[in-house]
């Protein structure tokens, strides 16, 4: 490619972005850069546009420091660019191999966890309203192969979506050797990882030597054919969920604790309709769809099936008991609940010191901090709040009917379950979450946000640090 390959590629992603409504002009947006080619072709890219869609720009870096002075070197390399750029850069440096310790978490999984919930928090911190990832269309390959591999459905099928809530993949238009050559030709350095090189991990095995094999031996273009069939099922997935969501809206009822439905309501439909409905009562109640197998599906299905009045089935959803109930009597009703038992629990704040939370075992640790601290080591479980706008004495307790307060950044006060709603809490989940709250109200939602009433500004004199610290279960 000549000169002009860095003009073309960003017309190329400017199309991409018009075509699928992926901005709105003058976005706040929050740009995850790990240092390597594609994440600084994203940056150089929207730094590229930033005028043409009016964007507002910051970056977020996050260490894992799994590979020790070269994962800082990966956040130094992207302080740097940042800085020739212009554009605000933050970043946090986190102890992966002790959070896999403690969960029992896979590296790939725990950092993929750790990942998203920083970047999750420094946009809500920034007031950026969009988080941009620098996934590719050889990524959306590999994606669609290892759904395959494992087991997927149609949704499996679809792969990376261009746009998912607040997460956007501008470059889902490019493959990776697109990447490299708008780097080359715009003159952009960047970091190699090398454990992207490692095939101990299953999606390195099957970039590095599956899809060669299938391009060599079996299809030369199995790249474009993966691409079709994701586009494919994308469009028929869609169709299905907008034709299920219509049917969900008559047939399924939302009650205090749980989905009430007719089975034979139920049963009358196709059976890809049914698992279908199955699991959008699901997503009803734990807030999303993720982690719902089809075996869950079918064992759900099975017990409405076999039984059609007197049956209890569970099952455990995003470590959640669920229950399926079919109670006797008119139109034998279906139940879905979760099976999550949290009573009220309070307890006094120690300041300093540490403060145990025996209801969901884990603990708060409060001592007064300094601003300085406060940006290098930002996570959702830590807050950092203006001791002089604190009405103590503080407690530790968990949520209550009719709270209210006043996010981070936000002008109004909202109801806490509002607010949980929006973050698509789920319901068996929403009485495990801790809140600290001072004489007045709440100021913090341990994991979201701090209260506005209570945030740092340049005339803090004293700031108070607390930490959350979930504790690993004795066997």
């Amino acid at each position: 490619m000549g000169g002009g390959a860095v003009l073309n590629l960003l017309e190329k992603i400017s199309r991409y972005i018009q075509s699928g409504n992926l901005l709105n002009k003058g976005d706040s947006v929050l740009i995850a850069v790990s240092g390597g080619r594609d994440s600084c072709t994203l940056l150089h890219s929207m730094h590229m546009l930033r005028e043409e869609f009016h964007l507002q720009i910051a970056v977020a870096h996050f260490n894992h420091g799994f590979r020790g002075e070269e994962s800082d070197g990966d956040e130094e390399f992207v302080r740097r660019l940042c800085d020739q750029l212009g554009v605000p850069c933050h970043s946090q440096k986190c102890n992966l191999p002790e959070r896999m310790r403690l969960t029992h978490l896979s590296a790939q999984e725990a950092s993929r966890i750790e990942r998203y919930e920083y970047l999750s928090h420094t946009a809500r911190t920034i007031g950026a309203s969009k988080i941009l990832l620098g996934h590719t269309l050889d990524d959306q390959t590999e994606t669609i192969l290892l759904n395959i591999i494992r087991g997927t459905g149609v949704d499996g099928l679809k792969g990376i979506l261009p746009f998912k809530n607040d997460l956007v993949r501008p470059l889902l238009c490019l493959t990776r050797e697109e990447t490299g050559k708008y780097c080359e030709d715009a003159g952009i350095a960047y970091r190699t990882d090398r454990s992207n090189e490692s095939v101990k991990y299953l999606r390195n095995r099957i970039r590095l030597e599956l899809l060669p094999l299938l391009r060599k031996e079996y299809n030369p273009s199995i790249d474009r054919s993966l691409r079709r069939l994701g586009d494919i099922a994308y469009e028929e997935s869609n169709y299905m969920d907008d034709h299920v969501s219509e049917l969900a809206s008559r047939i399924l009822h939302s009650v205090s604790d749980g989905v009430v439905f007719r089975a034979e309501d139920l049963l009358s439909q196709p059976l890809a309709l049914r698992r279908r409905l199955i699991r959008h009562a699901i997503e009803m109640i734990q807030g999303s769809e993720e982690n719902i197998t089809y075996d869950q599906v079918q064992s759900f299905l099975n017990a409405i099936t076999i039984s059609r009045t007197g049956v209890t089935w569970e099952e455990t959803l995003q470590g959640e008991r669920v229950r399926l109930r079919l109670s006797k009597g008119k139109g034998s009703i279906l139940h879905l609940s979760p099976q999550v038992s949290v009573l009220p629990f309070e307890y006094p704040l120690n300041i300093p010191g540490i403060t145990p939370i025996p209801a969901v075992n884990a603990e708060v640790e409060c001592r007064y901090s300094n601003q300085f601290e406060m940006i290098r080591f930002a996570n959702p479980y830590m807050a950092w709040m203006d001791v002089d706008k604190l009405s103590f004495p503080l407690i530790l307790r968990n949520r209550r009917s009719g709270d209210r307060f006043k996010p981070l950044g936000m002008q109004e006060p909202v109801k806490l379950k509002d607010y949980l709603i929006g973050k698509k809490v789920p319901k068996g989940q929403k009485d495990l979450i801790t809140i600290i709250s001072d004489a007045n109200a709440i100021v913090w939602v341990a994991g979201y946000t701090i209260d506005d009433r209570v945030k740092i500004t340049d005339t803090t004199r004293t700031c108070m640090l607390c930490e959350m610290r979930f504790l690993v279960k004795s066997m």
